[in-house]
């Protein structure tokens, strides 16, 4: 599928700030029941939560720009740092967009993987436009489940820890590239380990590129990515932050700058090939 083929994303409206250190506060519109919603936040957050809404600790709610709610649980506040889980994918995927306007990288640069290098090696096919579109046709089963096979297991907590692009990259080729999507987060950390390769920098020196290039000019300060033994960032699954999203929202524009329009593609991509 075709980056032009998406739908077109909205720009930054006029009126809307730029939110870079901090976000610019606001107020709940007034068809908005302050009472009732403020009664609901304290059913909510406190010590002893609701069993049906399982373990909330923040709740942010922003409306064209503006915080206009803000509330947590008792234990947490603004400077509590959360693992992003899957949210690094998206971070990953703004790497990515960088690298690219850089012109380290490109979406049809076949990744060639080390373990892919023998002669005939059908993965040598894999491009990271497939990576990033979770249709490089790897064998990976995404499963939480502790009593069911489960490589994402395998490789966050099991053998594949010490090298997790490794261990994604190892896996058997089960569709020709580009053929079926499946969602991995072995593809996702291949790619981390790419663009390691493609910046020539592991570890701190890559956390200081993500920091220069991605979390500092759009004020994300808390961000503490985490990486594996053999300096790849875990870009499947850990960075402790306060979460990003609002960037993906403006087309992958942060004031004025088109910093990853080609990853959000993917990103909504992946998002429509999944769920509808």
């Amino acid at each position: 599928m075709a980056d032009d083929a998406l739908p077109g994303l909205p720009s930054q409206p006029a009126d809307v700030a730029w939110p870079e250190q901090a976000w610019p506060r606001g107020k709940t519109g007034e068809h908005v029941d302050a009472a009732k919603l403020n009664a609901l936040l304290a059913g909510r957050f406190h010590a002893a939560q609701p069993q049906d809404i399982g373990e909330t600790h923040a709740l942010i709610v922003v409306q064209r720009g503006r915080m206009v709610l803000e509330h947590y649980a008792p234990g947490f506040d603004a400077q509590t740092t959360y693992r992003s889980w899957s949210v690094a994918k998206s971070i990953t995927h703004a790497l990515v967009g960088i690298l690219i306007r850089m012109g380290r990288i490109s979406l049809d640069d076949p990744v060639m993987a080390p373990e892919w290098r023998s002669p005939g090696d059908p993965r040598q096919h894999i491009t990271l436009d497939h990576l990033l579109r979770m249709s490089s046709g790897l064998a990976f089963v995404e499963d939480y489940e502790d009593d069911e096979v489960s490589d994402v297991l395998e490789m966050l907590y099991g053998p594949g820890r010490p090298d997790v692009g490794a261990y994604a990259a190892q896996k058997a080729l089960i569709h020709p590239p580009g053929r079926v999507c499946s969602y991995s987060s072995g593809t996702t950390n291949i790619i981390s380990r790419f663009l390691t390769k493609a910046l020539g920098e592991a570890g701190a020196g890559f956390e200081a590129f993500m920091r220069d290039e991605l979390f500092g000019p759009i004020g994300i300060h808390s961000a503490r990515p985490k990486f594996d033994a053999a300096g790849t960032f875990i870009g499947s699954s850990f960075c402790f932050l306060f979460l990003p999203g609002f960037f993906f929202l403006l087309g992958g524009q942060f004031c004025k700058r088109n910093h990853f329009q080609t990853s959000t593609n993917s990103i909504l991509y992946i998002f429509f090939k999944m769920f509808f």
